[in-house]
């Protein structure tokens, strides 16, 4: 029995279709990829530069954290001239959000700006992080500040002259 016209030609439409739809889809895959190397070519320095800045900002951060936590007026948390050299350090090229000295038990002992500074910080998750793992710290960053930006907690460990215990600065 002979198979009909139809039957002929839909074999041939068939037989057609499928190699045109795979050489379409084998198009598609490599116009896909040549678009994601062209796209990483093009980020790629940004992104470097961009690394590049962050991680020498947060090596002049912890320079500078490492400076004031070994001034002796931030050792003994003395509220008075620790406020005014905070508020010093917060001047014209500001690098820094906000300040805090705190005390082990997250009392907030200094800051500035003074105005946006919370009594206590010991339950903040940053805190509690430092208070884990002492040392430089560079936490998870949150949404704060006014105007709202992405904010990451950076810390270290001021070893107290007196009697040794350890109190925290962000």
């Amino acid at each position: 029995m002979t198979a009909p016209l139809r039957a002929h030609l839909l074999l041939l439409v068939i037989a057609l279709v499928i190699p045109l739809a795979g050489l379409l889809g084998l198009g598609a895959w490599r116009d896909a990829r040549n678009a994601v190397a062209q796209a990483q070519a093009v980020h790629r320095p940004l992104a470097t530069l961009v690394a590049t800045d962050v991680a020498r900002k947060l090596t002049t951060v912890r320079t500078a954290l490492t400076r004031l936590a070994q001034r002796p007026h931030v050792q003994t948390m003395d509220r008075t001239v620790c406020s005014t050299m905070l508020t010093e350090l917060q001047g014209p090229s500001a690098s820094f959000h906000q300040i805090l000295l705190t005390g082990p038990d997250g009392q907030v002992v200094c800051a500035a700006p003074s105005a946006e500074a919370p009594a206590s910080v010991s339950e903040a998750p940053w805190f509690l992080a430092m208070r884990l793992k002492p040392g430089y710290q560079v936490t998870k960053a949150e949404i704060a500040g006014k105007p709202s930006r992405w904010l990451p907690q950076l810390g270290m460990p001021v070893q107290a002259s007196e009697d040794g215990a350890r109190s925290f600065k962000a």
